[in-house]
């Protein structure tokens, strides 16, 4: 708790008994890269390097992002009643 009013305390805000703070959660805006953005993030270059003349844009991006292949759905069984295993899919990206 500590570590989280010194981080309050830095943004000017003083925590005291009975004060309520809002954590709530907000949706980000989807990244949408062109085909050469992607193709430059992919070889390994920094945000910096793809938009030297956007500074704000090149802090925003975050270069590490990857698409992650999510399985779902119902669980399978077998006649007599054990699930049948994953099939274990791999990650792109």
């Amino acid at each position: 708790m500590k570590a989280f009013d010194w981080q309050l305390q830095k943004k000017g805000y003083i925590p005291m008994s009975g004060q309520i703070v809002d954590a709530s959660l907000v949706p980000a805006p989807k990244q949408r890269n062109t085909e050469g953005e992607r193709q430059a993030l992919k070889s390994g270059k920094s945000a910096k390097e793809i938009w030297p003349d956007e500074p704000n844009k090149a802090a925003q991006k975050d270069t590490d992002a990857r698409w992650t292949l999510k399985i779902g759905g119902k669980v399978q069984y077998r006649e007599d009643g054990t699930p049948l295993p994953m099939i274990a899919l791999p990650v792109f990206g």
